[in-house]
């Protein structure tokens, strides 16, 4: 079963990605994707060889939330959202 990449901890995914690569400098490269480039799918991570993204893409989900709905109070200019994930 595929693990949703960021509900693991940064030291769990390296663990994790460990049995993918043991290339640290790719393992970094992976988390700056994911954290602040904010990938929304491996086949952004350009920088990285198309081996290793279907590994990643075998092991983990990277999804990110999509706005359904966006509403904006009258009142006091609150916004809420609703997420699709």
């Amino acid at each position: 079963m595929k693990k949703y990449i960021l509900d693991l901890t940064n030291a769990q995914f390296k663990a994790a990605a460990k049995s993918i690569t043991d290339q640290d400098y790719r393992i970094n490269q992976i988390i700056e994707w994911v954290y602040v480039k904010k990938a929304s799918s491996f086949a952004d991570f350009t920088n990285i060889s198309k081996e290793l993204r279907d590994a990643l893409d075998k092991r983990f989900l990277l999804r990110t939330l999509k706005i359904v709905k966006k509403e904006k109070s009258v009142i006091d200019g609150t916004v809420r959202y609703a997420f699709f994930t």
